[in-house]
């Protein structure tokens, strides 16, 4: 019974990751939006304000894939560690309790396809506005004064596509 409650509170962190990640792309259109809105409201418009935009979307995105990360390595620990234990003592818990833990492993095209979509969606909505603040920006970088936030965001934009690959998880 160890095992089972094991099972239930994984299963259970599991999905309060997965609500977290998922919040996290809605929060990024919501943040982009918002800081775009700041930005074409102000009498300015300084092009400045949009490289909030890069840090923004790569903090979420690093929420994003260390939650996505942790859903994977609960659902590995669960079919590495507590399915055999209990298929041991009970062959029904594997094939009733578990047979979705399997179904959802199983490396299938259909799969890996559906997968590499996800990727590119995710890496869509996490780079493209802080790409469009980017390139709003170098067209109205006045000196080498003002360059730096520019290369740090620049900086930031790279990091969802560097680290994208940890999303793939085939």
């Amino acid at each position: 019974m160890a095992l089972i409650a094991e099972y239930t509170a994984l299963k259970n962190e599991q999905t309060q990751r997965i609500v977290v990640r998922d919040t996290c792309l809605w929060i990024s259109i919501s943040a982009n939006t918002a800081i775009a809105a700041v930005y074409s409201q102000l009498q300015s418009h300084d092009p400045r304000i949009l490289l909030f935009i890069p840090f923004v979307s790569t903090l979420l995105f690093w929420i994003y894939a260390t939650n996505d990360s942790m859903i994977s390595q609960i659902r590995r620990y669960i079919v590495t560690h507590i399915v055999p234990k209990l298929s041991q003592s009970d062959q029904k818990y594997r094939d009733s309790l578990f047979g979705w833990e399997y179904l959802r492993r199983q490396r299938t095209p259909r799969r890996i396809i559906s997968k590499l979509i996800r990727l590119l969606a995710v890496w869509s909505t996490f780079s493209i506005a802080s790409i469009a603040a980017l390139v709003v920006n170098v067209q109205n970088l006045p000196d080498t004064a003002y360059s730096w936030p520019w290369l740090a965001a620049a900086f930031f934009v790279c990091l969802p596509y560097i680290f994208g690959l940890w999303l793939i998880d085939l």
